[in-house]
């Protein structure tokens, strides 16, 4: 892999990259739905596969960006910066997410990603999105739901945010992002999921402090809904889990329209 520095971090750009008809995320993507004859097409206007550390700024607020991506692998996150410093953390991306898509793609961003975790990247010149929608409506249709799921993620929680004591907050992140791995990765709940979050994430996306978390998740475990090990998050109790937090699990589930 070739090298280059930016913003003080090595990012990786892969020699090999994954190839469109190969790729096992293209399914929860955005190329999900375009026929086999047409991903070689499709394929040209993706500029290069990255990899990046964790902690790395994709984009950051006011600043313009050269590129959009879709999340290969790994966990990044999308915020907004308040007036007095603070971050509050609009949702958490996946793999098969994209990232940096907005209204006007030529204005400067109206929010940062940062990655989470050490990441794998498609990337997409912002220049060329507007000819790769018009040039394929399934890629159109499929930007158009994911959008939809994302608001919708996001006015959930920001109403958990708003409206809800902080259990009922922290159980609905807890459900949301579990039934997403699951989406992702299958299994069952004997074997828990990934779940890298620390205390200042889970704090920034429900709007507690440090202190509140914490005691909130000691709630949770000793109410036996949760259990939380080696970076890995349980739910012990799905239904108990969901009537608490007034979950809809089609909320976050991906449509079979397109």
């Amino acid at each position: 892999m070739a090298r280059h520095t930016e913003r003080n971090h090595i990012v990786h750009r892969c020699q090999q990259p994954t190839r469109c008809s190969e790729c096992e995320v293209r399914r929860r993507a955005l190329f999900r739905g375009v026929p086999e004859d047409q991903l070689n097409w499709m394929q040209e206007y993706r500029h290069a596969q990255f990899d990046t550390p964790a902690r790395y700024e994709l984009f950051r607020e006011g600043e313009t960006a050269e590129y959009l991506y879709t999340l290969h692998a790994g966990w990044a996150i999308i915020y907004k910066t308040v007036s007095n410093g603070k971050r509050q953390i609009m949702r958490f991306a996946l793999s098969g997410d994209f990232l940096g898509f907005q209204a006007d793609l030529a204005a400067r961003m109206g929010y940062g990603v940062t990655t989470l975790t050490p990441c794998r990247l498609c990337a997409f010149p912002r220049s060329r999105m507007n000819e790769m929608l018009e040039a394929n409506a399934r890629v159109a249709m499929r930007l158009a739901e994911m959008n939809a799921r994302y608001m919708a993620i996001c006015q959930t929680h920001l109403l958990c945010t708003g409206r809800k004591p902080a259990k009922e907050r922290l159980a609905f992140l807890f459900l949301e992002l579990h039934q997403r791995l699951r989406q992702l990765h299958g299994g069952d709940d004997s074997e828990g999921v990934e779940f890298p979050l620390a205390q200042e994430e889970i704090g920034d996306a429900i709007g507690l402090t440090n202190v509140h978390v914490s005691r909130t998740l000691q709630e949770l475990k000793q109410d036996g809904l949760v259990r939380m090990a080696g970076k890995r998050l349980y739910i012990l109790d799905q239904q108990r889990m969901q009537q608490l937090a007034e979950f809809d699990p089609s909320v976050v589930a991906e449509s079979g329209y397109i």
